[in-house]
């Protein structure tokens, strides 16, 4: 996670904010439905392990660049915009864990929660400004 919060800073001269989380949340969507294809055939713990990797380096990404955007909108009042960020988090994490436990054991309903909400973040990045 701490390669991932590192990146965006390296490639923000060539990169907008936006076009990273937009790549960031497909390669997320890519990885994470090929960590749920890999629990059908029962690919190898590398496999698994490879794809896990991927997940939480481009999270480190995400997290980064989704706090720098909503924060740089936020002209006034950005402890109370920083509060909202950590409790939405939170709600969102409240949610997903027992959704996952909920769906069966193994890592294939956290590969597809993962791959839903990051296919509903991907959808969300595509809306006009109100």
């Amino acid at each position: 996670m701490i390669l991932g919060n590192n990146i965006p800073g390296r490639l923000i001269n060539r990169y907008s904010e936006r076009f990273q989380v937009k790549i960031a949340l497909i390669i997320t969507i890519l990885a994470s439905g090929a960590l749920w294809l890999s629990s059908l055939c029962n690919a190898g713990l590398w496999v698994v392990v490879a794809l896990i990797l991927v997940f939480v380096i481009m999270n480190g990404v995400l997290l980064t660049l989704s706090t720098a955007i909503i924060m740089n909108l936020s002209d006034k009042n950005a402890g109370s915009a920083s509060a909202m960020v950590g409790l939405s988090q939170n709600a969102f994490g409240s949610v997903a864990s027992p959704l996952v436990g909920a769906l069966g054991t193994g890592y294939a309903p956290m590969a597809g929660i993962i791959f839903i909400t990051n296919l509903m973040a991907l959808g969300l990045m595509g809306r006009k400004k109100a």
